[in-house]
């Protein structure tokens, strides 16, 4: 990680962002460390980290609108767009990853949304 004092970070932002794009850069003030700025998609990348987290801590506590989600998603009950919305996950391979450590089963889709889904992909590549 890279250090900058407070007046090298604001006389240089160019370099503070420049050092960004291979770690995390450190800002020291009378050579105390006073804060770290990291990019926005080693940002992104500590939220859902954090956000899965916590998911499988409340998963793991049992957790009420946890489990509860869980269970209306597995039996269909509710799509996995309405999951991922009450759990505040962000992506479908969290939602996926937080039910496979429990024993509930894999929602699976019927034969007449199979084949309406074919069909729709088949009609957009006629287009």
């Amino acid at each position: 990680m890279r250090t900058f004092s407070a007046t090298e970070a604001k006389n240089n932002f160019g370099s503070v962002l420049e050092a960004l794009a291979h770690s995390a850069v450190r800002i020291e003030k009378n050579s105390q460390p006073v804060a770290v700025i990291m990019s926005a998609h080693d940002f992104d990348e500590m939220e859902n980290d954090y956000v899965m987290s916590k998911a499988k801590s409340n998963l793991i506590a049992g957790e009420a609108i946890t489990v509860k989600s869980l269970n209306d998603f597995s039996c269909g009950a509710i799509s996995s767009s309405e999951a991922l919305a009450r759990l505040g996950l962000k992506f479908q391979g969290q939602l996926l990853d937080l039910l496979g450590m429990t024993n509930l089963p894999f929602p699976s889709l019927s034969n007449d949304r199979i084949d309406l889904m074919v069909s729709d992909l088949l009609s957009e590549g006629n287009q």
